[in-house]
């Protein structure tokens, strides 16, 4: 599975869905999002987990269960389990790893437990870097190419002019030949990483005036598993973490199975409103007197606008709105979002189309 065929569904709503599955990781990086660290506990019962995912063959099962934490592989006999679930259901599994293995003794052992999942993301920045080198994560890479795994890079930098980034890329490249694919994004104030920015940096975002002004949520489109088992319809760390408005919240693992997941993104009038014309066009319609504290402080504080849930009822209701949500879902389909415009490209490197086309066609059978 080709990173751009993960890429391509990654804002079109319910196309996949993340499962954290432990805060704990074997490295601690200066930027990570999650606070993840070595002797972090945090994660959702196994048992609930599988019993999640296995909810998956009862409705439309996503068409994609993306692993990620902390360091998923720190469990690698649960990926395995909810690996061969999720194929069973008829979806693709991607997984994300800082590649802590690629350090230790014995560490191509774990192989044998990721050999079928769809696709690997590997983390290499200049902060990963600094704990396993780069030889040892490119030698494992080898090893995991030749079982027959896709695998891609992610990695994030300061911008366009970022050196590390424009060395790593080209050594990347070289190494594999232009078949291994990168994602590049930026650091953002997230995690450890806000204290790489000035509190005006990391911020709320001064809105437009302009009340005509749409722009739909794309971080609501795969609902995420958070660490205790919580299901959120958003991707922002500071929801999956920290501020979980009502509005925002799935249910939970334990007691919520996919279709009640699926039922609730597709019908919520406020989440359909989020997605379609995004939280500050719906504060100015409803709420004009509120002065709008930046697009994710603004959606967090939707449900606390008085009627909003009786008055937006209608209105999303309208012919109008319902062809704006489904064009929402069309509109992003094959769309890349969250990657440094620049490097855009480096996601297809290794591309074959054909094959593309074939696994649609076999999902859609």
């Amino acid at each position: 599975m080709h990173l751009k065929e993960i890429l391509k569904y990654r804002a079109v709503p319910l196309e996949g869905v993340y499962l954290c599955l432990t805060r704990k990781c074997a490295l601690s990086c200066e930027h990570c999002s999650t606070y993840s660290h070595p002797l972090a506990n945090e994660s959702p019962r196994s048992k609930e987990l599988v019993q999640f995912v296995e909810s998956f063959n009862e409705s439309i099962a996503p068409k994609i269960l993306f692993l990620t934490g902390g360091e998923p592989l720190m469990l690698p006999k649960l990926v395995s389990k909810l690996t061969d679930i999720a194929h069973f259901a008829g979806s693709r599994v991607v997984c994300i790893t800082g590649l802590f293995f690629a350090s230790i003794e014995n560490g191509s052992k774990l192989l044998n437990e990721i050999k079928n999942i769809d696709h690997l993301m590997i983390s290499i920045d200049i902060f990963h870097e600094k704990q396993i080198g780069r030889n040892a994560i490119f030698k494992m890479l080898h090893k995991i190419r030749k079982l027959g795994i896709d695998i891609s890079i992610s990695t994030v930098g300061f911008g366009k002019d970022d050196l590390y980034l424009k060395d790593l890329i080209k050594y990347v490249r070289t190494e594999f030949e232009d078949q291994v694919p990168l994602f590049v994004n930026s650091i953002n104030p997230v995690g450890r990483a806000k204290s790489f920015y000035s509190d005006i940096q990391s911020g709320p975002i001064a809105l437009s005036s302009n009340e005509s002004e749409i722009e739909g949520c794309k971080m609501m489109a795969w609902p995420v598993v958070a660490f205790d088992g919580t299901i959120v319809t958003c991707c922002n760390e500071s929801v999956i973490d920290e501020d979980r408005p009502d509005h925002l919240i799935l249910g939970h693992i334990r007691d919520t199975n996919w279709e009640a997941v699926r039922k609730k993104v597709t019908e919520d009038v406020i989440l359909k409103a989020i997605r379609s014309v995004g939280p500050k066009y719906i504060s100015r319609r409803f709420a004009p007197e509120r002065a709008c504290n930046g697009y994710c402080n603004t959606c967090k504080s939707l449900d606390t606008i008085q009627g909003i849930r009786q008055n937006i009822t209608p209105w999303i209701q309208t012919p109008g709105m319902k062809i704006l949500d489904d064009y929402i879902s069309s509109y992003y389909y094959d769309k890349i979002i969250f990657n440094i415009s620049p490097f855009s490209e480096l996601i297809s490197i290794g591309l074959d189309v054909n094959t593309i086309h074939k696994n649609d066609n076999l999902k859609e059978e």
